[in-house]
């Protein structure tokens, strides 16, 4: 019976530990502690969805720092000055323009930790070059020209897949590390749709490729006549250099929100878990489901936390006490 106790003791230390190495190692890039009284509240999207700094704020301003905001800050990546890529410009444009184009469009689709993968639709460069006096229009006339130049030189294009390459692993080392397994699987699905372009007719609307770098790699086929070794050269060395990177010891969730160190809530790009720090316990939700506001709630029988939100636009209210156990 002593045996049979002492096992039944280690078990549950086991299972007590696992869940200790589990939870202990889960933290968030941005950290937040609130602590409510009875009866507040703590609204949550504005720490979620902070607002952001339009992508033209410097354009409009000169000399002002480049915004914080940007995909791309043009001052940490010399090598777009090279003599190569110098070489194309015109008196309308140059490499900078490329930058300014695709900080309009990480802006507008909001490209970067939430989502790697924007809709196909190609964006429209009359809306990124613009300054105090309004559109830029030399800018604007040219560009088309000019970014198509760069892309049939074989040159140039090795320089800027280098250089976006390079951007994408700083990426991978700033953001969580779930960031990394989600360029990792955006790449696989590529590789594998460059499979299927001699088979898509050169009419496509890539507007219905719904993928916005499936759309980017069929205009450069069809467009720019890269050739599709190049392309899945290209592809694989990007997966080769991304699963070298180590992120280990990266935070594994974007926000940690941690309240009256009881509950955290901790965001990722594919999902968000409402942690309970004596139970361990957590639940998991999608982004179909908005937990708008959590509000503290305290008696004599212990600490209550109630959600309200929506799931597909129906609204909801849960009510949970400190250890995640639903009240009914």
């Amino acid at each position: 019976m002593k045996i049979k106790f002492t096992f039944v003791l280690i078990t549950i230390s086991i299972i007590l530990l696992s869940a200790t190495s589990i939870f202990t190692i889960k933290n968030g890039l941005h950290k937040y502690k609130y602590t409510l009284a009875d009866g507040e509240s703590l609204e949550l999207d504005p720490i979620v969805n902070p607002p952001r700094t339009p992508f033209y704020a410097s354009l409009i301003e000169p000399g002002k720092e480049p915004n914080k905001d940007d995909l791309i800050n043009e001052k940490s990546f010399p090598s777009l000055n090279s003599a190569i890529i110098r070489a194309f410009e015109t008196d309308s444009n140059n490499i900078y323009d490329l930058i300014t184009y695709t900080n309009s469009i990480s802006a507008n689709r909001n490209v970067g930790y939430w989502s790697i993968i924007p809709d196909a639709r190609i964006s429209d460069p009359t809306y990124a070059f613009f300054d105090k006096e309004g559109y830029v229009w030399r800018k604007i006339e040219g560009f088309s020209n000019y970014y198509h130049r760069l892309f049939k030189s074989k040159a140039a294009r090795t320089i800027l897949f280098n250089q976006a390459l390079d951007i994408v692993v700083s990426l991978c080392k700033s953001y969580p590390s779930d960031f990394k397994n989600s360029v990792l699987k955006e790449l696989e699905q590529l590789l594998i749709f460059t499979n299927s372009l001699q088979t898509i007719s050169a009419s496509t609307d890539t507007d219905d490729l719904n993928d916005y770098w499936k759309g980017f790699i069929f205009r450069r086929y069809q467009l720019d006549n890269v050739p599709i070794t190049e392309i899945q050269t290209s592809i694989i060395n990007a997966q080769t250099k991304i699963k070298a990177i180590d992120v280990s010891k990266r935070p594994d969730a974007m926000y940690e929100i941690n309240i009256n160190d009881q509950v955290t809530f901790y965001y990722s790009s594919e999902k968000y878990v409402l942690y309970s720090k004596s139970s361990a316990k957590e639940i998991p939700f999608t982004y179909e489901t908005t937990v708008q506001k959590i509000k503290f709630l305290k008696d004599n029988t212990g600490d209550y936390y109630q959600l309200t939100g929506t799931n597909n636009s129906a609204s909801f209210t849960y009510l949970y006490d400190k250890n995640l156990m639903k009240i009914e």
